[in-house]
């Protein structure tokens, strides 16, 4: 509790400093709907139009010219989508691009999707807004069309375009997308969506996204419905507790995830075709995503199985709901690593747990599905005989049991590839789709541990910047 009142008395700050005439102008969302506003226009009317629009901003001036301000109107969502796009990822960008441009129509008052490519190589970054066009080019179902791809072949408008400046950060060229896309694209739910290569924490953290998150809860007043990482390595509880406070729900991938990533097809139709009498969008749509990302390799008939045949082994995809994780996943973890500093004092058993710790695989960074090591650490708690020790053997069994139960409550949605079905698929603990860092050796912790450890995650006082129960037990674990 004291964790989730810092981190009000903390939003409050923010809020109370990060205050400018722009900013405040945009913390109450519009209370006209688009629909209302454009009520009896045509899609002709309110879409880009080549044929009458030079460009964007005459496509603007257009609509403002018949007070059909988009700024001054609410829609259901906007997709706001930063793409980082590396030379070895730029036919995958493309492609989903065509997706999403492919499936605008019909939800031209349901969403905006909007788009920033920041092309790492020639450093060009471009801003869209995504319209259906009248030329639709089939998605790509092999390697070899998709190599044909090229960004000329989008026909929705560029809304601008600049090369990114060494001076300024990547950090602050993301925050400024965001605050423009909430500003001038308001809705009553927002989904942000990081697409590229993901480095775990290191991502986070260079994105310095929680004071970004921050923000756009002081923006709208409310948090950010859907965060979703269309990238490897995202999907950790070290990343999850720090945007727990400013986000509804979390999705991503705990491993390598697909260069093809979501099939942005199925997104679309997910945001614009909610569940009949759904009274929560957002949950809807953060539910589907795990789903809709492994039913797209599936080879009967997925959209992007032959793009990536392997990925139905090690796929990994899930949803979390910050709040669970917040107000008890993270106490559950803090008291078991309490009792657990008590037990691993015990040579033997210290010598145990660091085998579970040792033998079990990891992912990139020193990650590891945290599910699956809360099974290994509760088999071998419950092979140790009362004999062995002077511990309550019952008492460390349930909490471990209770972890893996509020583990489970924090997690909406699960999809994992065939390697990871496990004969007991009925068991208390049972691999989640959530990772946590607990590398096999002690060298690549010590490489990892100096940024690691400004996670929250890491910290029970985070404005003392005091270690939590999880990190001490952490660390003793690697001495």
């Amino acid at each position: 509790m004291r964790f989730c009142h810092l981190s009000v008395f903390l939003l409050a700050l923010v809020c109370t400093l990060w205050r400018s005439p722009r900013a405040e102008a945009i913390t109450i969302l519009p209370s006209q709907s688009c629909a209302s506003t454009w009520e009896g226009k045509s899609l002709s009317q309110t879409q880009f139009d080549p044929l009458q629009d030079a460009d964007y901003r005459a496509y603007q001036n257009r609509l403002r010219a018949k007070s059909w301000h988009r700024e001054k109107c609410n829609k259901p969502w906007t997709i706001l989508i930063s793409m980082m796009v590396s030379p070895d990822l730029e036919k995958y960008a493309i492609a989903d691009l065509l997706q999403l441009e492919k499936q605008i129509e019909g939800s031209a008052l349901q969403a905006d999707v909007i788009i920033q490519i920041e092309e790492q190589q020639s450093r060009r970054v471009r801003r869209y807004h995504l319209h259906q066009t009248s030329t639709s080019i089939p998605a790509p179902n092999t390697s070899e069309e998709l190599a044909q791809l090229s960004f000329n072949q989008l026909k929705s408008p560029i809304i601008s375009e600049f090369y990114a400046h060494s001076l300024i950060p990547a950090r602050k060229r993301f925050a400024n997308f965001v605050r423009w896309g909430v500003q001038d694209y308001p809705s009553e739910n927002l989904m942000l969506v990081f697409w590229g290569h993901g480095k775990g924490w290191q991502t986070l953290s260079e994105l310095n996204l929680r004071a970004t998150l921050a923000k756009i809860q002081c923006w709208r007043k409310k948090p950010l419905d859907v965060l979703a990482w269309d990238a490897c390595f995202m999907q950790s509880l070290e990343d999850a507790v720090e945007v727990a406070p400013w986000t509804r729900f979390v999705c991503g991938s705990e491993d390598i995830e697909s260069c093809a990533g979501y099939d942005y097809t199925n997104v679309v139709q997910a945001v614009t075709h909610p569940q009949q009498h759904s009274s929560d969008p957002a949950l809807h749509v953060a539910a589907s995503l795990p789903t809709l990302y492994e039913k797209s390799f599936n080879s009967n008939g997925g959209s992007q199985a032959n793009l990536d045949p392997k990925i139905t082994e090690t796929l990994t995809g899930s949803t979390l709901k910050s709040q669970e994780v917040l107000e008890n996943l993270l106490p559950a973890l803090n008291q078991l690593a309490q009792e657990l500093q008590k037990w691993t004092h015990q040579s033997d058993i210290w010598q145990s747990v660091k085998m579970v710790i040792r033998k079990s695989p990891t992912y990139a960074g020193g990650t590891r599905d945290l599910g699956i090591f809360l099974m290994e650490l509760l088999g071998v708690i419950k092979d140790i005989r009362p004999e062995k020790t002077t511990r309550d053997v019952d008492y460390l069994t349930q909490l471990i049991e209770h972890t893996c139960m509020v583990l489970n409550r924090s997690i909406l949605r699960t999809a994992l590839g065939k390697q990871y079905a496990f004969p007991e698929d009925r068991q208390i603990c049972q691999a989640a789709g959530v990772s946590i860092f607990l590398p096999r050796t002690s060298s690549e912790f010590h490489e990892q541990i100096k940024l690691i450890s400004r996670s929250e995650l890491y910290l029970s006082h985070p404005f003392f910047r005091v270690r939590s129960p999880w990190a001490g037990w952490v660390r003793s674990m690697y001495r």
